[in-house]
């Protein structure tokens, strides 16, 4: 897994740059990326996206990701989102 900050320096990217991309502000992206704070599903996705999965979903709260750090019980709710995320089904009406 990449770390957030070696993929912007590896792609060239300023925070600024990146936040843009996903539509958020630098200041809540400097946050994200020096994890003090954790990004809810949909925007841990878009960052999966803009990154082409180089910093995945599951990035944000796995063991050694910035969850981890906080020792923060929101990482296992985000978890416990993101899998029932993968496991809905579509419906066919």
């Amino acid at each position: 897994m990449a770390n957030f900050r070696t993929y912007l320096s590896d792609a060239g990217l300023s925070l600024g740059d990146f936040a843009k991309r996903i539509h958020i502000s630098k200041s809540f992206m400097s946050e994200i990326a020096s994890g003090k704070k954790i990004p809810l599903l949909a925007l841990a996705k878009d960052i999966s996206i803009e990154t082409g999965g180089a910093i995945s979903v599951t990035h944000w709260v796995d063991a050694d990701g910035p969850a981890a750090a906080l020792g923060n019980s929101r990482s296992s709710h985000i978890a416990n989102d993101s899998a029932k995320v993968n496991q809905e089904e579509p419906n066919h009406a």
